[in-house]
């Protein structure tokens, strides 16, 4: 019995180590999985952020310009612009 003691060991070890490499490579697949998700995720997080930028620009130059409509222009081109922002509200 004691000779067979140290091969049921030896196999024990082994069974435990395969079973410890093949959890690792199941993690580490997962792991990359999850990069590319997060990847993903941060290329289309950047693409919005600089849309949100362009149309920030686009919105301060809408605001400047009715900012000088209002100040440089007669009151009878004041009256229709805002006749035209009453529309467009």
């Amino acid at each position: 019995m004691k000779k067979y003691i140290n091969g049921f060991l030896r196999l024990g070890t082994a069974a435990a180590l395969l079973i410890v490499i093949y959890n690792q490579n199941k993690h580490i697949k997962q792991l990359k999985t999850d990069n590319e998700s997060i990847d993903l995720i941060r290329n289309e997080r950047d693409s919005l952020k600089s849309e949100i930028f362009t149309k920030d620009i686009q919105i301060g130059s809408y605001i400047h310009i009715l900012d000088l409509l209002d100040t440089e222009l007669d009151a009878d081109c004041k009256a229709k612009v805002d006749e035209l922002k009453k529309q467009v509200e």
